[in-house]
């Protein structure tokens, strides 16, 4: 879990996009994006989930980044695995993000 307060407004989609550039740049050619926004609750919040992949010293990784504004910051959960191991362990992630709470 991360959090990040912008010096500008701006909805969740907004700052993914802004992250998407840096993960283009970072990862070049073998960032994809698979799906998103996914509209879901975290925490009695709106949030959206985003799942890509990247290649990452050689090995493909998926990834799930599920965020969401709360007091004016930005939260991102993720979630990276090898790609062929992501769906073994994805109900558990699902189950984090049912019951992850603010305080």
């Amino acid at each position: 879990v991360t959090s990040f307060v912008p010096e500008q407004s701006m909805s969740v989609n907004e700052y993914f996009k802004k992250c998407e550039l840096e993960y283009k740049e970072f990862f070049k050619d073998s960032y994809v994006l698979l799906s998103g926004p996914e509209q879901r609750e975290v925490s009695g919040k709106t949030a959206y989930s985003y799942v890509y992949t990247v290649k990452a010293d050689g090995v493909d990784m998926k990834i799930m980044q599920t965020m969401f504004v709360f007091d004016s910051s930005f939260y991102a959960i993720t979630y990276t695995a090898k790609a062929d191991k992501y769906d073994a362990h994805l109900s558990d992630v699902e189950a984090m993000l049912d019951s992850f709470k603010l305080r």
